[in-house]
């Protein structure tokens, strides 16, 4: 039997590290000790208040779904991961708490636990190296905290009572070895505050303040060595490195300064303290600044690389930085040279719109997607075929065959890897299966009638919670479904239709899980488009979205020029561009870039050639490295 006779979509099974599971019709408790291996990623959304999470594996950023933070914990600030991976922390601006999440360790899903509150704006947070205390501080009730940490459920308890400190504390940086604490006032002038960190956790201050007559101190980080305290001054454009002596008062003594070439937003040394790494603003430019490091805590002159987007967070994991941008709505990761500092740009991840900060969960290992099963989907031979994959390099093995209830035209992968569906639009009828954990295999438990209406294209979101269905109804028209997904059964029910412009080809949701495409045939006199809708974060249902000034929901659309081609719409496992196979013989290119972070609205990219034969599927592996076609010549595929 030729496996790929007649096959109308490819789809791969990658386990729970698999993001939103989207394919067209007609063609197409934590680790227990700290480490520096990147394990998951989460960004925040001060947009819509989401926590988007990866699974980050070889430096790809693999996409995990997103979560609403709880009702009454809202602008979120920068997030922080416990150093054992297993907590993660959130300052909430608007609600004056820090929201607490367990991440599990084998998935990286978030579970929310009780907020703790604390005072007006808390802005900064940070953790001992053990995770057992944390400390923050709040600019806009002017307070200091510390909290002991549960490290069974990561809840945090205050230690005494709340602090009060000078004017806006709106930096910290804890010392390696845990025993000091250095609070930073952003007033102008600003001040440098040392507290003794105790064996409690409590703090208790040290010194007299250090009056920093260059102007409000921003950003702070303090060398491996303990030794040396590095600050930034936004009026002067400089950092300052200062001598660090807990038994003398004053504590800091100035050793020497340095031009920042602007106002310094974060800043981190690096784990051989050879350097700082420094993210920096002059109003039109971006930069990420390597100034280096003398043993003795002098500053030498910065090594520059221009970076753009809108930076406004830097978090470093071991060899490894992390620039948040908001402009962009993305996370660039950089690699590091531990001597001298110089980062060196690999690669982009997209994030929800407006985030402000993003976090690792490291762990004593990592995790490695799991892509373990291929499907093909045999539109006449009334049948699924399933492949088994090579997890180091890519070769399929023919497996099991699953007969459907009639003609399938597209199939979707539950992202829990519990359920796959089949839409068959011969019988108007979506299969609804199990999958097997080792062999893969599918068995069809349900067989869910449309009445008379042509299943044509699926897509399921990335936490597993609704399938959404384009159809052809009875009277010729488009229809988009949002179908909630029983999670004990696969079930679907509550069927909620939404009308479309034209006859729908394919369906896709965007990586971070707020928009969704639908691709259109031409309509009279129209082109042919891909159109964006935004889906709500609380209970997934899809609305049109708003493009243009003044809006216009019939507007967000994307012109394809591709009449009524079979369309098949993949993402990049980055979400850095999404691939449009056609059955005219191309693919083409929408790339990241061209998505508004806030309406969705895409731009057409370039166009490449797949070769002889008819591009009719394609299907990226999860880890980047591979992707497979299907491409129909004549009388063979």
């Amino acid at each position: 039997m030729t496996y790929f006779q007649r096959a109308t979509s490819l789809l791969l099974l990658a386990g729970l590290l698999a993001a939103s599971s989207c394919f067209g019709g007609g063609g197409g408790g934590g680790p227990t000790a700290p480490s520096n291996l990147a394990r998951f990623a989460f960004a925040s959304s001060a947009f819509d208040d989401t926590l988007l999470g990866y699974v980050v594996h070889d430096d790809q950023f693999i996409f995990n779904g997103f979560t609403n933070a709880p009702a009454g914990e809202s602008g979120p600030g920068e997030p922080f991961a416990s150093p054992d991976g297993a907590f993660l922390y959130v300052p909430n601006n608007d609600t004056a708490n820090i929201s607490v999440y367990a991440i599990d360790a084998a998935s990286g899903a978030l579970t929310p636990g009780s907020p703790v509150a604390v005072g007006i704006g808390p802005q900064v947070l940070t953790m001992n190296s053990t995770g057992t205390v944390a400390m923050v501080a709040s600019a806009g009730s002017n307070e200091l905290r510390s909290f002991t940490v549960d490290p069974a459920s990561g809840a945090l308890t205050q230690i005494g009572t709340a602090l009060a400190t000078d004017d806006d504390p709106a930096a910290l940086a804890l010392s390696p070895d845990d025993s000091l604490l250095i609070v930073a006032g952003a007033t102008n002038p600003g001040y440098l505050q040392a507290y003794a960190v105790e064996e409690d956790g409590s703090l208790t201050e040290i010194g007299t303040p250090y009056s920093t007559s260059n102007g409000a101190p921003r950003a702070l980080a303090i060398s491996p060595d303990n030794q040396t305290l590095i600050a930034s001054f936004d009026a002067y454009n400089l950092v300052a490195s200062f001598e660090i002596d807990a038994t003398s008062n004053p504590v800091l003594t100035l050793i020497n300064t340095a031009a920042s070439g602007g106002d310094v937003l974060t800043m981190d040394a690096l784990p051989s303290g050879s350097a700082v790494l420094a993210l920096v603003s002059d109003g039109a430019t971006q930069q990420l600044r390597a100034i280096p490091l003398a043993a003795d805590g002098t500053l030498g002159p910065p090594v520059a690389l221009d970076i753009d987007g809108g930076p406004l967070a830097l978090t470093l994991s071991g060899s490894r930085a992390y620039v948040t941008s908001e402009d962009d709505a993305e996370v660039d990761l950089y690699s590091l040279d531990q001597t001298t500092g110089e980062p060196t740009h690999l690669r982009s991840f997209r994030t929800r719109a407006m985030p402000t900060g993003c976090a690792i969960a490291r762990a004593t290992s990592a995790l490695a997607p799991r892509a373990s099963h291929l499907y093909s989907v045999n539109s006449t031979g009334y049948s699924v075929s399933t492949f088994s994959v090579d997890s180091t390099d890519g070769t399929l093995t023919a497996g099991l065959e699953t007969s459907t209830s009639d003609d399938p035209g597209n199939l979707v992968l539950d992202p829990m890897g519990e359920y796959a569906w089949v839409a068959c639009p011969g019988g108007n009828a979506i299969d609804i299966c199990t999958v097997d954990e080792l062999t893969g295999e599918l068995a069809v438990v349900e067989t869910l009638s449309l009445g008379n209406d042509e299943p044509h294209a699926m897509c399921v979101d990335a936490a597993g919670d609704n399938l959404y269905l384009a159809t052809r109804t009875g009277d010729g028209e488009g229809q988009l479904d949002t179908f909630p997904i029983d999670r004990a059964s696969g079930a679907l029910s509550l069927r909620i239709g939404l009308p479309l412009d034209a006859l729908p080809r394919q369906i896709t949701i965007d990586p971070t899980g707020r928009f969704l495409f639908v691709a259109l045939d031409a309509q009279g006199s129209d082109q042919s488009a891909i159109k964006t809708f935004t889906i709500d974060p609380k209970n997934g249902f899809p609305a049109p979205a708003d493009c243009s000034e003044p809006a216009d929901p019939a507007d967000c659309s994307t012109p394809t020029n591709s009449g009524t081609s079979d369309v098949t719409l993949r993402w990049a496992p980055s979400g850095a561009r999404l691939f449009v196979a056609y059955a005219d013989d191309t693919v083409r290119l929408l790339f990241s870039g061209s998505i508004d972070p806030l309406s969705g609205k895409l731009t057409l990219g370039s166009t490449f050639n797949t070769g002889p034969g008819t591009a009719m599927a394609l299907e990226p592996h999860p880890s980047g490295r591979f992707a497979y076609a299907v491409v129909r010549e004549t009388g063979n595929d």
